[in-house]
């Protein structure tokens, strides 16, 4: 029987591939209804925050930061990240104005730290 590898917290467990693969293909079918909410905006903004965290010096991004690497309005930004935050967990805010964590990063320490080829390092979400 072949099994999958997986994590839960410091515990590793194997669990029947078989089944890992039918869990997957089951989030898989449903996520184009959990998406359906973002407009190309939201892309844009998310993307944006995932982009930007490694770079910004371990701090959180200021929603100016990402409205303008976004192309969309500030008060249009601070909304999408609300919306983002509320929907579907894409990103977590410290207050109404910074973006904190944008998954897979995170300005806020884990034990899982990323180091990119440009230098720049981040926590893994």
């Amino acid at each position: 029987m072949a099994t999958v590898l997986t994590a839960r917290g410091n515990t590793f467990e194997r669990v029947d591939e078989a089944a890992w693969k039918n869990a997957v293909a089951a989030h898989v079918t449903h996520m184009p209804q959990r998406l359906a909410f973002m407009t190309p905006a939201h892309h844009r903004v998310r993307n944006a925050a995932v982009r930007l965290l490694p770079g910004n010096g371990g701090r959180p991004l200021s929603v100016q930061q990402l409205a303008a690497a976004a192309r969309v309005p500030e008060r249009e930004a601070r909304a999408i990240a609300a919306e983002l935050e509320r929907n579907l967990f894409f990103v977590v805010r410290e207050g109404e104005d910074h973006i904190c964590w944008a998954f897979p990063v995170t300005v806020a320490p884990t034990p899982h730290e990323l180091r990119f080829g440009s230098g720049e390092t981040i926590f893994g979400a």
